[in-house]
């Protein structure tokens, strides 16, 4: 659903059909690393093979501890539309997947690989994110969003408070999350007519998550 002044198309992405120059490659590759490194986790947790934990720590140093490749902790740019935006704050549900390795990094404590100076600049980098959506405007925006935005800010929102143990931000993200409108738990009569406006939360296409 569109604010009053803006078309549907301006609050949701810009389709890839109306702006096939978008640059979208980070986003996708943002993708990728956090279906592996789930994949890694949960290998080492089901296995104990701290070959799988050993690959997982590389790939998560890399994206976020490296000065050379680490990503900003922020989405400042995230969801730009060329010509009119540099950056927008529907943009942070691109690290909707960040959410998974957040939950995979604790279930890597324990292995040899995460050793303790690797999972406090692994969860340092977290709880910077973390407080940049709490605090920049963005954030903000996002997590007061009535559609299927704020429940997915939200999500991290959790995700994030319980890697870094925020138990504030965490006894929060639960009480906003039940009282969020959920259209697989909501009878159709119900369900909030923004969040069915919108398509689902992964569907969205967009542009550089960095």
């Amino acid at each position: 659903m569109a604010r009053p002044g803006q078309s549907g198309r301006t609050l949701h992405s810009a389709r890839r059909a109306d702006q096939p120059d978008n640059f979208v490659a980070h986003r996708q590759l943002l993708l990728g690393f956090a279906r592996d490194f789930g994949a890694l986790a949960a290998a080492w947790r089901v296995s104990g093979d701290e070959r799988f934990a050993a690959a997982a720590v590389r790939h998560a140093h890399k994206w976020f501890v490296d000065p050379a490749t680490r990503m900003n902790p922020s989405l400042l740019y995230s969801q730009a539309i060329k010509g009119r935006s540099t950056g927008r704050s529907i943009g942070v549900i691109d690290t909707l997947h960040l959410a998974e390795v957040a939950l995979g990094l604790e279930a890597l404590r324990g292995s040899k690989a995460l050793t303790k100076d690797e999972d406090a600049a692994l969860t340092g980098w977290f709880r910077d994110y973390l407080h940049w959506m709490r605090t920049h405007p963005y954030g903000l925006e996002e997590s007061n969003a009535k559609n299927n935005h704020g429940t997915c800010a939200w999500l991290q929102i959790a995700c994030f408070a319980r890697l870094t143990g925020d138990q504030a931000a965490l006894a929060e993200s639960r009480a906003r999350l039940k009282k969020s409108s959920c259209r697989a738990s909501s009878p159709p009569t119900a369900a909030s007519p923004r969040s069915c406006a919108a398509p689902s939360p992964t569907a969205i296409p967009s542009s550089t998550s960095t």
